[in-house]
This record gives structure tokens, sequence and C-alpha cells, in this order.
């Protein structure tokens, strides 16, 4: 029977079992149902006594216990207040009243222990649910997300849409399938808990990696979105961000002939040469040099003098010394300074077609597309 407004009478000498109390969940009037517990005819006399509530719940393997009030100890009755935990699960569950003697965890000797079917039905909308079950409320507040959504969230088969949600709260203890639909039009993230979109990532992406960065590449081919240093033509419409960015500086196509190191227009039209940066080390611009501009390799001015004593000036221009006015003294030195020769210190000189230091070879790379 459902205990709504009466009293429910446990009979602890009556050992058949009991008609089953039926709880709907989300009824506010099953909230309490009243006991009166007798012994035969006897009212079983409640004083200096504690009534308690053992419910297994359906599906449950450890039992709940929740103690009764106490309305009147001489008449035996006591008022059960059903817990939203108790009621979480929909299905046939046991109640088991028992009275037990105050500073004992046992029940009385007289046996005052009465098993009684509880019966849990299930309801859909789950309006006037019993909000202190931690389950229904978890419950309560995922049907009403859904019911807010119009069916969008459950039901919609494009995309998934937070359109009129003012606060979406979602936790999970584990994966979530979301049955390869998505969340779309996120707004910026603020906070660092935040979610993002696919489109704020990229364009913080590309703001660490800009249009026309120049990196170095150890590979022999450019990754995505970037072109290698190597003087090639390409389509100013495949990479409109970077013509923009070069055409202010390019020079035409017939003067990148001189000077490689720069964009060129290409065919003036629909065309953009990117520099070819091939066999070149970069320096740092300054007061004397614009970005952008190149040198060719060069060694700094400098004399070189003859180490020994001073002989008569006019000698044969065939000897091995000639002379000749350095800062305003006669100098001897050699017609020419012949090939480097180790010192016996630091090891033999390596010559070549230019000055360089220590070096290893690799690519440029300019980023081209965001």
């Amino acid at each position: 029977m459902s205990l709504f407004n009466h009293t429910q009478t446990v009979n602890f000498a009556n050992k058949t079992v009991m008609n089953p109390i039926k709880i709907i969940q989300g009824e506010a009037k099953a909230r309490t149902i009243h006991f009166k517990l007798v012994d035969g005819g006897t009212v079983v006399d409640l004083t200096g006594c504690t009534v308690r509530a053992y419910i297994l719940p359906f599906g449950a393997t450890t039992p709940l216990y929740e103690d009764l009030t106490i309305v009147s100890a001489v008449k035996g009755t006591c008022d059960y207040v059903v817990s939203g935990n108790a009621a979480a699960t929909a299905g046939d569950a046991v109640l088991q009243i028992e009275v037990i003697a105050s500073g004992s965890p046992d029940p009385l000797a007289t046996g005052y222990s009465k098993e009684i079917p509880l019966q849990v039905t299930a309801r859909k909308d789950f309006t006037g649910a019993l909000e202190s079950s931690t389950v229904f409320s978890a419950l309560l507040n995922a049907l009403s997300l859904a019911q807010s959504l119009d069916g969008n969230a459950l039901h919609k088969t494009g995309d998934e849409t937070a359109t009129g949600i003012k606060t979406l709260n979602l936790k999970f203890g584990a994966d979530a399938d979301a049955n390869s639909k998505k969340i779309t039009a996120l707004g910026a993230p603020a906070a660092n808990t935040d979610a993002a979109n696919k489109l704020y990532v990229d364009q913080n992406i590309n703001f660490a990696a800009p249009i026309g960065e120049t990196k170095i590449w150890e590979f022999p081919t450019a990754p995505a979105k970037h072109l290698l240093k190597i003087g090639q033509i390409v389509n100013r419409a495949d990479y409109p961000d970077l013509w923009a960015l070069a055409s202010p500086i390019a020079i035409t196509d017939a003067a990148w002939a001189t000077d490689k190191t720069k964009f060129s227009s290409g065919n003036g039209t629909t065309t953009f040469r990117i520099p070819d940066w091939r066999d070149y080390f970069i320096r740092g611009a300054g007061v004397s040099r614009a970005v952008g501009t190149s040198q060719q390799d060069a060694l700094q001015g400098h004399i070189h003098a003859k180490a020994g004593g001073y002989g008569t000036p006019g000698s044969a221009y065939n000897d091995p010394t000639f002379w000749s006015q350095v800062n305003g003294q006669a100098v001897a030195a050699q017609l020419y300074t012949g090939s480097p020769y180790t010192d016996g210190t630091n090891g033999t000189p390596r010559t070549a077609a230019e000055t360089r230091p220590v070096n290893v070879a690799v690519n440029y790379i300019i980023r081209a597309l965001a």
C-alpha cells in the first residue's frame, strides 16, 4: 500500500510477510511514514529505546540505516522520514524495523524486529524529487539540463549546441562518449579552466608562430604551412597573408638576380618570389645595416710588415728585401707574404675561397600559412 497521511501498524507478533510499502520517486507526500509498533494486541513501549530502519535498496549489497523519530513512546508511535538515498534506485527493496535498547547495538530480547517489503517506483519527470538524495540530485540536475535544451542534447542529429543555456556544468568521473557529436559556438575562454574551440587554439598557436617568421630547419623539406627560403616562385593567391607582408619590401625580379636575399614581385601580377638564403649567415640589423640588406664576405683592412732590421734603401728589386715607406719609415718587407704555414703550436692553417667561421649547413624556412 502507499502510505500517505495514515499510520502503518507493525505487529512484531505476526510472522507473516507484510504488504509492501510503496514509494514513488518524486512524491513529496512519500517522505514521511507513520508507524505504530505493537506486539500482538499490546503496544510496544518505546521508553528508553531507539527505533531503527535498515534499508537494502534494489541491487545494493550494503544496507543503509536511519533512526526513526519517536512520537509517543508509551503509544509505540514513531515517524520515518524516507531519505532520498534510500529511494534513489527504483525496484524492490527491503525495509527492516528494529527496536534497540539504549546503549545496546542489538535488538531487545523480546525480538522486536520486522522485515517489510519496500517497492520504489520510478517517475520519469522527476518533478518534486527527493532533494535529500545525492543520487537524485545528480539525476535531477542532468534531466533539468536536458529539458532546458529542448531536446537538442539528447535528440539532435547534427552538431550539438549550447544555445540558450546560461550555465553548463558537466563533471565526469570517467571518459564520456559524445557519440561523435560536438559542442559548437563556444565563446572565447577567460579562466584557466574554460574550454576553448579550435579557432581560438589555432589563432593563438599562430600568434606564437606568425606569418613571415623565419626559422632554422635541419631537414630537406619544409613542414606544413612553411616554405623553404630557396628563391622559388609561388602564387600570390596561395599565400595571400605572406604576400601582404612581402609586397611593400619586394623588389623586381630583374633586381632580384643581383640580390637574392630579398622578396621579389615575381611576374608583377600573380606570383612572387621567396628570398634565397642559402649559403648565408644571419646577423642582427644595426645603425649601419637595415633589415633585409645583405653583404658579401670580407676581411677587415690591414697591412703586413716583414720582421727584421734596416738595410740600404734602393736595393735591387730581386733582393730578398726591398725598401718601402710605411708610416714614414723605411721598412724591409717581403715582395709577397706567401702561403700560411703552421707555427708548430696551433695546427695547420686551413685556406679556402671564402673567410668563414666553423659552421653547419641548415635550411631556412618561413611561415607562409596560418
